[in-house]
């Protein structure tokens, strides 16, 4: 993945989730992550965040998921922090 693209060579489920400083984001993210891999049998799971973002950033950590660059989505005049699952 390079910065400027967002092309996959995979299928994706694009999940959104917004909090707003509370602890169920915590546990709507891991429940998330659980479903993806057991239900739905993704092996990888990718997220998003605007690089400020450094409480999303660290739900993202703390659910697994590892910082693996910058990228540029489609129509989009900034870069989104960019992070991956282990599988």
């Amino acid at each position: 993945m390079r910065a400027g693209s967002w092309e996959f060579p995979y299928p994706v489920l694009d999940l959104g989730i917004r909090c707003n400083k509370c602890n169920k984001c915590i546990e709507w993210c891991v429940g998330s992550a659980r479903l993806a891999r057991r239900a739905l049998r993704l092996g990888r799971i990718v997220a998003i965040t605007t690089p400020g973002n450094t409480a999303s950033q660290a739900v993202l950590k703390k659910i697994g998921l590892k910082a693996a660059g910058v990228v540029r989505l489609p129509g989009k005049d900034e870069d989104s922090a960019y992070f991956v699952s282990e599988g």
